[in-house]
């Protein structure tokens, strides 16, 4: 769309919405001057909120439903981005973040040596940067001074003041403008941004919205935040922390979605959904399928030997057993690691990595339909139903061994993993929040969705 003459147009109306940021925003454009959210990220994703949000039809059609004038393009051109221009701007100097899922001990204790400037989040669900921690720990210069000729390492950047949004409309029915600032709080509290927005990381809260139509300025009062996150979502659950601390949020999310997903090793404790399958759903998920299948059958270089898996307290295999690959259901694992009794280098613990790869070209990524909100010291967790197109899909193994290459992405044969058939979200987070194996207890009070324990 060429918006020619725009922002001279004498007919423009303007909606002004002010942000204020919550948790840092893992930014691609990090190292620039001024980086925040970027109008190309938000502006697609509110384009299909609000058509999205229209009373009737689906998605695909919407564009039917609305003025044409209302679109960009004509005639076969036409889209489905709506017909106004955005500008985003930071107010003053942005936070810059340095973000890992883990750190030993004794790099935390190399951390105290580090100049005032550099903000680190050690515990988080963010595990990209794992080759990055030696730079933070060897740095001798500034921040962008870790390059090792491969670019400083990626930063979250918070804006400590407020985010302004300037959205422009030569469109001339009141009616555009007019949807566009009552649908946007909610548009701000159903999304995150950025990288690994799933939890938690680039939550952003309208705090203020004023509309001009035809020179005349209105205030658009804001609606409670729960409120419309009960409107928005098949399940709400809230946990109150005594601190605002981003490291202790952060830390407190990757422990709570470990504990939902895959279990705890400290302390420890089960996986919820592992048991809601034993319990509920009369399965047994894709680990110990997995297991049963790459245990003994990978040759090691001497004759007659096979890499083994080292040894678990599990219960034996037996043959009734009907296993569904039911991690899927809170989002695609990119791979499963398991340690070797017998690595193929001495002194080592190398690892044999399984990849489970989709039979269906369509199912490449499925993000977790969990949603972490942050909100000062409050943390949310929000969604709705698992996507049916992940339902009853075929999932083949490739199995890789460290130090071996011989073994590198290697398909095992005839072996097929399927996605459940039906999932309910809304019963498996009930579920969660209630089950207390281990002594592990989420603690989230309930909003909407379940029982309030």
């Amino acid at each position: 769309m060429i918006y020619k003459n725009f922002l001279n147009n004498d007919i423009m109306n303007t909606l002004k919405i002010t942000l204020k940021q919550h948790t840092p925003l893992i930014h691609f454009q990090h190292d620039q001057e001024g980086a925040t959210l970027r109008a190309s990220e938000v502006k697609p994703k509110l384009d299909k909120f609000i058509l999205t949000n229209l009373e009737v039809g689906n998605y695909k059609n919407k564009k039917e439903l609305v003025p044409k004038n209302w679109l960009i393009g004509k005639g076969e051109k036409e889209s489905h981005a709506l017909n106004y221009r955005m500008k985003i701007v930071a107010e003053g100097k942005n936070e810059e973040y340095f973000i890992t899922s883990f750190f030993s001990l004794k790099q935390k204790e190399q951390l105290n040596n580090l100049p005032d400037d550099v903000k680190t989040l050690l515990t988080t669900p963010y595990f990209a940067q794992e080759k990055e921690k030696n730079r933070i720990l060897k740095r001798k210069n500034n921040w962008n001074d870790w390059t090792d000729g491969n670019g400083p390492s990626k930063k979250g950047l918070l804006c400590p003041k407020s985010i302004r949004i300037d959205i422009y409309s030569i469109i001339e029915d009141d009616s555009f403008m007019k949807l566009l600032a009552e649908k946007v709080q909610a548009f701000f509290l159903s999304q995150n941004f950025g990288t690994r927005q799933s939890k938690g990381f680039g939550c952003f809260e309208v705090v203020n919205i004023l509309l001009k139509i035809n020179e005349k300025e209105i205030g658009i009062p804001l609606l409670d935040k729960e409120m419309l996150l009960k409107e928005m979502f098949d399940f709400v659950y809230k946990k109150k922390l005594d601190s605002k601390d981003l490291g202790l949020i952060f830390n407190q999310i990757s422990q709570d979605y470990q504990l939902l997903k895959s279990g705890r090793r400290k302390p420890y404790a089960k996986s919820k959904l592992m048991l809601y399958g034993l319990n509920q759903l009369k399965v047994r998920w894709e680990k110990r399928f997995i297991k049963k299948c790459v245990n003994n059958v990978y040759a090691t270089e001497e004759e007659g030997k096979y890499y083994k898996l080292k040894s678990t307290h599990e219960t034996p295999f037996t043959t009734d057993e009907k296993y569904i690959y039911l991690r899927s259901m809170l989002g695609l694992a990119q791979q499963f690691e398991f340690l070797l009794e017998n690595p193929p280098q001495e002194d080592q613990k190398n690892k044999m990595i399984v990849k489970l790869g989709a039979i269906s070209s369509e199912i490449e990524r499925y993000r977790s339909p969990l949603l972490f909100k942050v909100y000062d010291e409050n943390i949310y967790i929000v969604g709705n139903s698992v996507s049916s197109e992940l339902l009853h899909q075929g999932f083949k193994l490739y199995v890789s061994i460290q130090e071996d290459q011989e073994w590198e992405h290697e398909e095992v044969e005839k072996r097929v993993i399927y996605t459940p058939t039906r999932f309910d979200l809304v019963a498996f987070m009930q579920f969660a929040m209630e089950d207390k194996t281990n002594s592990a207890k989420l603690d989230y009070d309930t909003i909407k969705g379940g029982k309030n324990k």
